[in-house]
């Protein structure tokens, strides 16, 4: 009473929830509900199977984003993996040189070089995702305490072993290209450039 009189151009009813009968199709009921009350009533129709597929579609989406997002980095990766590795090579030159002077294949110096870079990558690769996650789901975990929303800690199955293989590809092509020279060459041409 203190309010005055209820105002009749409100909506009695806020959300009412309903399910179909058994054998109806959800999509076509929410069509036709939609058809029929929607733009005449004003009402906001609803339906979960709608709602889950939309969810779907847009993390599906957000996985192919990352994912792009994660080949470009890679491509980007090639450069700084080959950059650490060709300083590390070019300050390891004599130690090379001497190496291939005892007889040290070729292919034995690219393993050794491959193996650094991808320690160098895997580590700097598995921090990062490591840091992220726990970045994300502290800020998810707060977000979903204020609005009083259970929180579940996930890792996505397809961007993070994406993430991984890419990484690896590109350290493994990083230290083939930064060793090419140095393999080719012989030892006495590698002693005298130091």
């Amino acid at each position: 009473p203190t309010y005055g009189p209820p105002d009749p151009s409100r909506p009695l009813v806020g959300t009412l929830l309903a399910a179909p009968i058994e054998g109806q199709d959800e999509g076509e009921l929410t069509s036709d509900l939609r058809l029929r009350y929607a733009t005449q009533y004003r009402l906001g129709i609803n339906s979960t199977a709608e709602i889950i597929k939309t969810v779907q579609r847009e993390a599906r989406t957000g996985q192919i984003f990352l994912v792009v997002l994660t080949a470009l980095t890679s491509v980007l990766a090639v450069f700084g993996v080959f950059a650490v590795i060709y300083v590390s090579i070019y300050g390891r030159r004599a130690e090379i040189g001497m190496l291939k002077a005892i007889g040290t294949p070729g292919p034995h110096l690219l393993r050794v070089f491959v193996g650094e870079a991808m320690v160098m990558t895997l580590s700097a690769t598995l921090t990062g995702i490591t840091a992220g996650v726990l970045l994300a789901y502290t800020f998810r975990l707060s977000e979903g305490f204020r609005q009083e929303l259970p929180t579940h800690f996930a890792l996505d199955p397809v961007v993070v072993p994406a993430m991984l293989v890419l990484m690896i590809l590109s350290s493994f092509f990083s230290a083939v290209i930064a060793t090419h020279s140095l393999r080719r060459r012989r030892a006495i041409e590698i002693l005298r450039s130091v």
